[in-house]
């Protein structure tokens, strides 16, 4: 029974990513930046699009940019929302899987240039709506200016069938460590400053 509920909820595993690298030699405070910080993501029938939403706000998250493919209904809900910028997209039915990468590639880059056109957002993050980001923001703004992008370390969700929601897991695992079996991929998430140049 154990394994079909993981295999159940397996569909809305999430994985919080860590941004908890606190002050580090270099860093410095004289040269902070306060410019905002936004998601960009190519998302398709979200779990809880509400709650995701303001989990990522309460962090910090000021704007979001937003694909949503396979997915109506939203349409009346995401206009209400000021801070997100959103379209409408059918995803590729004949090689979804292999197109995907290439979707979001592009998506984030056109958010790129959304951002900076804008001029209010310091980085851009690219997280999907079955993960979540956790940790202070604010080390961001510590980072030298020759850092342009940085990787999170995935951590995946566990649960045992008693979470009322797929934001209320207690035990997680931290992928990409070698030694421990992640089902999502570990290869972590990233973050750019939005500025020419990245991509």
């Amino acid at each position: 029974m154990r394994y079909i509920v993981i295999v159940t909820l397996g569909l809305v595993i999430m994985a919080c990513m860590l941004v908890s690298m606190g002050k580090k030699e270099g860093f410095s405070e004289a040269k902070a930046t306060t410019k905002g910080k936004g998601i960009a993501l190519l998302m398709r029938k979200p779990v809880d699009l509400p709650l995701w939403l303001k989990h990522h706000r309460e962090m910090g998250i000021s704007k979001f940019y937003v694909r949503l493919e396979d997915t109506p209904g939203w349409k009346e809900y995401l206009d209400a929302q000021k801070d997100v910028q959103y379209e409408t997209a059918e995803s590729d039915k004949a090689n979804n899987y292999e197109t995907l990468q290439k979707r979001q590639v592009e998506f984030v880059n056109r958010s790129l240039a959304s951002a900076r056109k804008e001029g209010k957002l310091g980085w851009l993050f690219h997280v999907d709506s079955d993960e979540l980001i956790e940790g202070d923001l604010a080390v961001l703004d510590r980072q030298p200016p020759e850092i342009k992008t940085i990787t999170m370390q995935n951590v995946e969700a566990v649960y045992d069938g008693t979470e009322q929601t797929c934001f209320d897991a207690h035990k997680f695992l931290r992928c990409g460590d070698g030694k421990t079996k992640c089902r999502s991929y570990a290869n972590g998430k990233s973050a750019g400053r939005v500025e020419d140049g990245v991509s």
